[in-house]
């Protein structure tokens, strides 16, 4: 049987692939990344506008302590990176439950950022979280679960946080989904569910997905073929919360 592939990691904690894989090397998941910012929040907003989110961020308000927090590690919106700054304020917003600031904050402690590296308050603020319904917290936990970071390893926990943010649409978890069932790891084996998941991600670009395919259509039957294109047909992306996915801008602030 050909080589299993080995799982998408976010960059700083690699998946360690089975002893059987031989595929290539990880590749970098997008959870670990700086979430995208529109064109227009990233040139310098009016004087008033900052004002008003630090005033708003002085007085507690956890959006507006995200927004200090995002500029102070991407450096945008003109200000300096200055990463224990982005520490305190995402620590101030993620102790006030602001999920975007909990998924950032997880990844500084993940790649010691601002703060010395630590696996076990990287998992707690992922977990924090991805309990919001932040899918890239989700898929980050997964890995941590599959690695070991944090202290605890569980292929079966892995493989739940990789199906939540696979039903989410994050092509990487899916792939990684596809990648358990085809080895049998956390779940049980199942090459037509492989096939579902590699489908559904190669939809997306994915060019490992669209490999793995052409592998496991050399092992499936028609009628497994057929079932799993079923299921490939009627899969829908879950809408996901925007405030726990979205990182806030100023307009987000209200009046």
């Amino acid at each position: 049987m050909p080589a299993t592939a080995q799982q998408k990691a976010s960059s700083a904690k690699p998946v360690p692939a089975s002893a059987a894989s031989t595929a290539a090397p990880a590749k970098s998941a997008v959870s670990t990344g700086a979430p995208a910012r529109s064109a227009a929040s990233a040139s310098a907003p009016a004087k008033g506008a900052v004002d008003r989110v630090t005033i708003l961020a002085n007085a507690g308000n956890p959006a507006a302590l995200t927004i200090l927090g995002l500029r102070a590690i991407d450096g945008t919106n003109g200000a300096p990176v200055n990463p224990p700054d982005a520490v305190k304020f995402l620590s101030q917003a993620a102790e006030k439950g602001q999920a975007v600031a909990q998924y950032r904050l997880g990844t500084l402690y993940e790649r010691g950022q601002g703060v010395a590296v630590d696996g076990i308050k990287a998992v707690h603020w992922y977990g924090l979280a991805a309990a919001q319904g932040n899918r890239k917290a989700m898929h980050n936990l997964a890995v941590a679960y599959a690695s070991g970071t944090g202290g605890k390893k569980s292929m079966a926990e892995a493989a739940r946080w990789f199906a939540k943010a696979a039903s989410f649409g994050l092509s990487d978890s899916q792939f990684n989904l596809a990648v358990l069932y085809e080895r049998g790891d956390g779940v049980p084996q199942s090459l037509v569910d492989a096939y579902k998941w590699y489908s559904i991600a190669a939809a997306t670009g994915d060019a490992e997905s669209k490999a793995r395919m052409a592998v496991l259509q050399t092992q499936l039957g028609d009628a497994d073929k057929a079932a799993a294109n079923r299921s490939v047909g009627t899969f829908r992306a879950a809408p996901l919360n925007r405030t726990a996915n979205v990182p806030p801008e100023p307009a987000d602030l209200g009046n």
